[in-house]
């Protein structure tokens, strides 16, 4: 993560990450990771549906008094944001690339 064996971006705006991120425990060390400081990750409740599949990073207003965000695991979602404010995180690094073909 912060050693540079793996790098974060956000999806596009209306897209889908190429290679998102596939496992819950990979999202929290992401949460964690300097690129999305002040972000917390957040236990999800609901179906998650109507958001995207993976690891998101929500920074909708309502959910934050300071700006920062929240990460959460959503293993259920079919939908492609077309809101600024959800994201998905996309892993592309050598390190992510190589442990997901792993499996």
């Amino acid at each position: 993560m912060t050693d540079g064996s793996a790098c974060f971006k956000l999806s596009n705006i209306g897209e889908l990450c190429q290679d998102p991120i596939t496992n819950e425990t990979l999202c929290k060390m992401v949460s964690e990771d300097i690129v999305f400081e002040g972000s917390n990750y957040v236990n999800m409740t609901g179906d998650g549906h109507d958001l995207p599949y993976g690891c998101i990073l929500d920074t909708l207003s309502y959910h934050s008094t300071n700006g920062s965000g929240r990460i959460y695991w959503n293993p259920r979602g079919v939908a492609i944001p077309r809101d600024k404010n959800i994201r998905q995180i996309c892993a592309s690094g050598t390190s992510e690339l190589n442990q997901q073909q792993s499996f």
